[in-house]
């Protein structure tokens, strides 16, 4: 069975599932928990014991550690505790719940991020320096691709970040303090749009809490995340005015929210699909309750925003790029539907990234949110009482879209070798499933004690589930296709440069030295000296000798690439050049 398979699977499984959690909850008259309330004491111990663990946690990452079982054991464990403190809290507890549920977030994206001393360099690092020596950006530079002008926002930040502190714009510190405000941004609106439609803090807390450990909505301050955020914040405004009185500001603050989301990335687009799914249900959903339909200002709303944003987008895609980037994977789509030539790599089908290595039971972590959000679409449709509300419709809308584009990107990633589908439209808009998956997951909560434990089991599990992904754990892609593994003639390498490196240095390499890299530092330790290899992509080599030959060397770091851009080192003043006939070591002290 691949990774694939088990997620059809695990759906059609916890998708009943959870209906007839929903389903038994439903008995319960009141959708209010106020009456479980923890006493003082029990509250400040499970407090206390949830941020004791989450320091262990982050003591345990300083000291890499983290691919312990012990350490896969308190993931859970703290998660388990954050529920019950959800359930269980009382109102005056809230800020420090969601407080919680926000740190927890960073503690585990922050398996991510390289040790906080130190430069971290991507494949955008030749950019953000150049932005910084020059203090502007100019369009016509060729480091990164134009598909992100005018403007590269996410460059902007870190430039921005670093004028604030006077940190160098590679260093790993900055980097930390980014991801720190991004994050609690976005955690931050998560929690706004799902209090807004489930009327609840506690609905909020827990969709922080199920979209931390969701592999399909991994963020960090990168374009197509920051693009996300302004997407969420757009959804806030608008739905601000959809569902209660419009007003000038709203409508103004949601397009430009549109606006600066399209511009960063192109899988903002999601939003007008959005509106127009929101635009047929509102039309649709009035005949099947038999009731009156939504106002009339409602759909007056309604078409108008959703013509602007299409004009919008299709402006960025023609004006800026971008249709190629949608039009090719839907094209190799269509074709090998329709029986055309396959499409593959090396003249062999194409087989998605996740089916290569990862395990099976990693879906789990992929369908219990959406089928929780699934789950309480078809609730609403069967018990139509419920499709009064407004909210409800919003919800249905998100929800629609979400599984929509989830459809199109995994058949996409089935039919296709260009994997823009699934990651452009399936996982961009995985984050809309979450408030509806916190909405389910606090319906279910409400109910007797049994159905209780049941769920936090699911969750609990879903979250150590959740944990082993590839894209929290980057060492899992070891065995995958699309990168190549170190052999004997990497391992040598690696040796050699280790009697020559200073510890710690950071490494900036290919692919096949990292690997060796990271199999000499885990299991041999030969030399009793880590050393933190890195590299964003396949792309850091050329980036790098564009960036010394461009005379904006960062002092500190080793540059390691292929014989034919050894020319490019000679122009840089340096104390060791380290060449093997393979790679190229140079440290600029």
């Amino acid at each position: 069975m691949n990774f694939s398979t088990a997620l059809i699977i695990f759906s059609a499984i916890l998708l009943p599932l959870c209906f007839i959690l929903l389903e038994l909850a439903r008995r319960r008259k009141s959708d209010n928990l106020s009456g479980r309330e923890f006493k003082p004491r029990i509250f400040l111990v499970i407090a206390l014991s949830a941020f004791s663990l989450m320091g262990i946690l982050v003591i345990l990452q300083f000291l890499a550690i983290s691919s312990s079982l012990f350490f896969f054991i308190l993931y859970p464990a703290v998660t388990a505790l954050l529920l019950l403190a959800v359930l269980f809290s009382n109102k005056s507890q809230k800020t420090l719940i969601v407080f919680a549920v926000i740190i927890f977030h960073l503690v585990l994206l922050s398996l991510l991020l390289p040790p906080a001393s130190g430069i971290t360099v991507d494949e955008r690092s030749s950019a953000i320096v150049r932005l910084a020596a020059e203090g502007h950006w100019d369009t016509s530079w060729t480091y990164i691709d134009p598909y992100y002008n005018p403007f590269p926002l996410d460059l902007g930040m870190f430039y921005s970040a670093s004028v604030v502190t006077t940190l160098n714009s590679l260093s790993t510190s900055l980097g930390w303090i980014v991801y720190f405000f991004f994050i609690v941004a976005y955690d931050s609106t998560l929690y706004a749009i799902t209090r807004r439609l489930g009327g609840s803090w506690r609905v909020g807390a827990l969709s922080i809490l199920i979209f931390a450990f969701t592999p399909p909505a991994f963020i960090n301050p990168q374009p197509q995340c920051i693009a996300s955020l302004f997407l969420l914040l757009f959804v806030l405004a608008f739905f601000e005015a959809f569902i209660h009185k419009p007003t000038f500001s709203l409508i103004v603050l949601s397009n430009l929210c549109f606006a600066i989301a399209i511009l960063v990335h192109g899988t903002a687009a999601i939003g007008v699909v959005l509106l127009l799914i929101l635009l047929v249900a509102s039309y649709i959903l009035p005949k099947i309750r038999r009731a009156q339909s939504f106002g009339s200002y409602k759909k007056a709303l309604l078409l108008p925003s959703a013509i602007t944003l299409t004009i919008i987008t299709l402006s960025r895609w023609i004006y800026f790029g971008g249709l190629n980037r949608i039009q090719g994977p839907l094209d190799a789509f269509i074709i090998r539907l329709l029986g055309g030539a396959q499409t593959g790599i090396g003249g062999s089908t194409y087989v998605p990234l996740y089916d290569q290595a990862v395990s099976p039971l990693g879906a789990y972590a992929w369908s219990l949110p959406l089928s929780l959000a699934a789950a309480l679409v078809l609730y609403y449709f069967i018990h139509k009482n419920s499709l009064k509300d407004t909210k409800t419709l919003a919800i249905i809308a998100m929800c629609l879209t979400a599984i929509l584009l989830q459809l199109v990107g995994f058949l996409g990633s089935v039919f296709s070798s260009n994997v823009g589908l699934q990651r452009y439209l399936g996982q961009a808009s995985f984050v809309l499933l979450i408030p509806a998956a916190a909405i389910a997951g606090i319906k279910i909560l409400n109910g007797s004690s049994r159905i209780i434990a049941g769920f936090l089991v699911l969750i609990v599990l879903f979250s150590g589930i959740g944990l082993a992904d590839p894209v929290f754990s980057p060492s899992l892609y070891s065995n995958v296709n699309t990168v190549n593994s170190a052999k004997g003639p990497d391992f040598v390498e690696v040796q050699n440069l280790y009697n020559i490196l200073a510890s710690p240095t950071t490494i900036v390499s290919t692919y096949e030295i990292l690997t060796a890299f990271s199999y000499v530092n885990i299991a041999l330790n030969y030399y009793g000296k880590q050393i933190n290899a890195y590299a964003g992509s396949s792309k850091t080599n050329r980036l790098m000798a564009e960036n010394l030959t461009s005379g904006y060397g960062v002092s500190g770091l080793v540059y390691l690439w292929t014989p034919d851009l050894s020319v490019a080192a000679s122009n840089v003043s340096v104390n060791l050049v380290y060449n093997s006939g393979r790679h190229v070591a140079v440290i600029e002290r």
